[in-house]
């Protein structure tokens, strides 16, 4: 399936044909999936790892172009030049200021997110290598011919569509009728969506002699 033939697809389910709703379902689309992504319990597929190398010198790296939010607090790594990978704390980037700024250069003790960076003390002084896993942003669906990539749409179809034509029939077309017809169908919908996060939850953790879990 393209990205147009499920505009196709919501604005056939509106019984609608107008190319400006069609705009509108599209804008509303993306919008609720930005909205999902910004949710506090976020689903497996948003999962990414980046990697990379501290410059000498350098108290700070970029942040992902597609980045939300750590996977879990602490998840920044480091790895140092001899010895293994390390897990610097998470601070304040005050706290990271105060404590660091007067040490000598060395492997990262600690770190902070501020802004579009994550910030580490003390200063590197080699090119010590770093992994962030993290959740990122899907890309924007267009209405193109080309075939469908946004995980919203290939692991939550239904959730997904569903709930942007509750919204559409709500506020655009203002249609009590069309949404009570639609409530049901989407409150399965978000169930399953809800069950299958958190059974990926449970499934990713890992548990160790003395019940405690990872």
């Amino acid at each position: 399936m393209t990205n147009a033939e499920v505009l196709t697809l919501l604005m056939g389910r509106l019984v609608r044909t107008a190319p400006t709703l069609r705009a509108l379902v599209l804008l509303e689309l993306n919008e609720k999936i930005r909205q999902l992504e910004r949710s506090p319990s976020k689903p497996w597929f948003l999962e990414k790892e980046v990697v990379g190398v501290f410059t000498i010198g350098v108290a700070y790296i970029d942040l992902p172009a597609d980045f939300l939010e750590e996977v879990e607090e602490g998840a920044f790594r480091v790895q140092g030049v001899i010895a293994g990978m390390g897990d610097p704390p998470e601070v304040d980037i005050d706290d990271l200021h105060s404590e660091t700024d007067n040490t000598a250069p060395g492997m990262p003790e600690g770190y902070a997110l501020f802004a579009e960076r994550i910030y580490v003390g003390p200063l590197p002084d080699a090119a010590y290598g770093y992994k962030l896993k993290y959740f990122g942003r899907t890309d924007p669906i267009l209405d193109d011919d080309l075939p469908v990539t946004n995980k919203w749409l290939l692991e939550f179809f239904n959730f997904t569509t569903l709930s942007v034509l509750m919204i559409v029939a709500r506020t655009h077309l203002q249609s009590m009728e069309m949404a009570t017809k639609l409530e049901p169908e989407l409150q399965l919908a978000q169930g399953e969506f809800w069950r299958a996060v958190e059974a990926r939850k449970h499934a990713s953790r890992t548990y160790l002699r003395g019940n405690s879990e990872n």
